[in-house]
């Protein structure tokens, strides 16, 4: 005799039961998701490996030279090709890469001087520490023309440059921003700590009277805040924000484009944002934008795939704003992970 699954008392589920488990699935879910996001917001737990640096053909270095057109400079950026992350060197017209650092630590997060004579850059404090990670870190400076390294400030990561070169700018485990003088012996707080607020990417703008930053809190935004009294203007979603070399505009990573971000662009005010540039090929997830001290070039980072800014390979792309997007040519032919490039232009007598 068959049994029917409608028959009275038969595989019948007991309704409280189902419900204990359903919500013991729903916990453990949202227990993977809190995980999930920790991790996520703790970065790469391992260093990523070296990668294999490929040489440029001929057609690479032609394009490569037509966006460089009549001008003569260098890139700098922070690179994985000699076995862990070391700041690199290209110059142009010559191609020649050269190594800055060499040590056991990271170095990330370039910014050249104004000047052309100098770079400050974040070194971590442990051998290993992701860019998520914004306590382990000092900011260093390395004289371009004698090679000298040097301390500025402890506990400091994202640096940027005031106009006259004489100081950098920083951000504090994310709780404040400071300006300090290069030779380490002042500092002075320009955005001090709100609750439930984070601080990074900060760019002060050539007058020093105003302060573009990355919000990180409930919500992230870019916003510029008046220098003194931290008076916010929002200026959009994105990250990233930083001034042009003239203060007239600034250029940000926003939402949107091929791989759901863009290089966008906006005025001096932080209004009227404007895709600046989204990558038409494979290579369109872009980051890590900076123009040049002409203003005339845009060097910046863009990935095939994966997002991890310490271990995706990111590769580093130049093109002269203004030309069309497939115009952009990529610098570097490397497996491993290249990020936060900047670029100055010689200036032309």
């Amino acid at each position: 005799m068959s049994t029917s699954l409608d028959e009275p008392g038969k595989w019948k589920v007991n309704p409280v039961l189902a419900t204990w488990i359903s919500m013991l699935a729903l916990a453990v879910a949202c227990v993977a998701f809190w995980l999930w996001r920790v991790q996520l917001k703790a970065g790469a737990q391992e260093a990523p490996g070296p990668g294999t640096v490929i040489r440029m053909g001929m057609t690479e270095l032609a394009a490569l030279d037509a966006v460089w057109d009549e001008d003569f400079g260098f890139i700098v950026w922070s690179s994985t090709m000699y076995g862990d992350h070391e700041l690199v060197r290209l110059d142009w017209p010559s191609g020649r890469i050269t190594r800055l650092t060499k040590n056991s630590f990271v170095d990330s997060t370039p910014k050249i001087s104004p000047d052309g004579t100098r770079v400050v850059f974040a070194r971590s404090r442990l051998p290993w520490v992701s860019f998520r990670n914004l306590e382990e870190w000092d900011i260093w400076a390395l004289d371009l023309t004698t090679g000298h390294e040097w301390r500025v400030a402890e506990r400091g990561a994202e640096p940027g440059w005031t106009a006259d070169s004489r100081s950098v700018v920083f951000q504090r485990g994310g709780r404040e921003v400071i300006q300090a003088a290069l030779d380490g012996s002042s500092e002075t707080v320009l955005l001090g700590s709100k609750e439930k607020t984070i601080w990074t990417t900060p760019s002060l703008n050539p007058a020093g009277d105003r302060l573009a930053v990355t919000v990180r809190g409930k919500q992230r935004r870019t916003s510029v805040f008046t220098v003194p009294g931290g008076v916010e203007t929002p200026v959009a979603g994105g990250c990233q924000l930083a001034f042009f070399p003239d203060g007239q505009g600034m250029v940000l990573v926003e939402h949107g484009g091929k791989m759901k971000n863009q290089i966008c662009r906006t005025d001096a005010q932080g209004k009227n944002v404007q895709p600046l540039i989204d990558m038409l090929g494979y290579w369109s997830h872009e980051y890590f934008p900076r123009v040049s001290n002409d203003g005339k070039l845009l060097v910046f980072g863009a990935a095939r795939e994966g997002h991890e800014h310490d271990t995706a390979d990111y590769e580093i792309f130049l093109w002269r704003i203004g030309d069309p997007w497939e115009n952009a040519a990529r610098v570097t032919f490397h497996t491993g992970n290249d990020q936060w490039p900047d670029i100055w232009v010689i200036p032309q007598p």
